[in-house]
């Protein structure tokens, strides 16, 4: 799957509405700076963006609270 498509998929089972997903997916890849890796597949993507893309996946319900081990080991500066 690509980073896209498991957003996709993430929103729907936290249970965004058809609407908003695609807002809302758009924003996360924003915000973590995904956008160029959207319809790369998932194995394909650095160690630094498999680890952004699983905190936007955990993000993605809003929980109340996160709990992250060594988050940014391997994302490049810019993004940490």
């Amino acid at each position: 799957m690509t980073v896209k498509c498991t957003l996709l998929l993430f929103a729907r089972v936290v249970g965004y509405r058809d609407q908003n997903i695609s807002k809302i997916v758009d924003r996360y890849l924003e915000l973590f700076a995904l956008k160029p890796f959207e319809n790369t597949r998932c194995p394909a993507l650095s160690g630094g963006n498999k680890r952004k893309l699983c905190t936007a996946l955990a993000m993605l319900g809003n929980p109340k609270i996160i709990l992250i081990d060594e988050a940014t080991t391997g994302v490049d500066p810019a993004s940490r």
